[in-house]
């Protein structure tokens, strides 16, 4: 499997995934947010792009598809929905919940 048939593969698998990386502090920021959700079944799926060999493929990939070279990128129910600030401003709006409830994560 190719990486761009992989990233796709990977959005349409898990209904909230993070394209991380360990050592980025916006990544953790965005996770650390979406832990606020313990209850969140499935759990959202990580993949930190900087552990794996195809990171510069990977990235490509991404930014093609999202206009975003930048992690993380979050994606919730197959759309993108930006990095850790994004999602920050989504949680600080109320707009998160929602879009993991509509995402079939949050009961």
């Amino acid at each position: 499997m190719s990486t761009e048939e992989e990233v796709h593969w990977l959005i349409q698998q898990h209904p909230v995934l993070v394209f991380s990386k360990t050592y980025c502090f916006w990544s953790t920021l965005a996770k650390d947010i979406l832990n606020t959700y313990p209850t969140m079944s499935p759990l959202y799926h990580v993949i930190e792009v900087d552990l794996r060999p195809d990171m510069a493929d990977m990235k490509r990939v991404l930014g093609r598809e999202t206009g975003r070279f930048t992690f993380p990128n979050v994606f919730i129910k197959g759309v993108s929905v930006g990095g850790g600030t994004n999602v920050q401003a989504l949680q600080e709006s109320g707009k998160l919940k929602g879009l993991l409830s509509d995402a079939g994560v949050l009961e």
